[in-house]
């Protein structure tokens, strides 16, 4: 597994080859969600220059994120790479009050 035992959650799914009763290999899912449980402040501006700071996730292991990803955010990483998935950085479920209606024959979001 290599580095990616870093990545590894307790209950994951895990592809493995097995050999005469022996695993010989095992590989995670490419892309997993983590919750941020260590990192330094956001401080107000920091997401003009793209820049990234250490956070540890909960697995205990430490990675690059965005200036912008704050403890308790949840992430999607790539557990190939190491990297944070641009297009879900933070994973935020919807508020409570959020409400879907149509609007000239397309779909859109409503928040209230």
């Amino acid at each position: 597994m290599g580095n990616a035992v870093k990545f590894l959650k307790p209950n994951t799914v895990l592809e493995a080859i097995i050999f005469e009763d022996k695993v010989i290999t095992a590989e995670l899912p490419i892309k997993m969600e983590f919750k941020i449980i260590e990192a330094p402040p956001s401080i107000r501006g920091d997401t003009a220059q793209g820049g990234v700071k250490q956070a540890k996730i909960e697995t205990g292991a430490y990675i690059n994120v965005p200036l912008f990803i704050d403890e308790s955010d949840i992430i999607r990483v790539n557990t190939e790479t190491g990297e944070v998935s641009p297009i879900f950085q933070p994973i935020a479920a919807a508020p409570a009050a959020a409400s879907i209606s149509p609007r000239d024959g397309r779909s859109s979001l409503r928040f209230k």
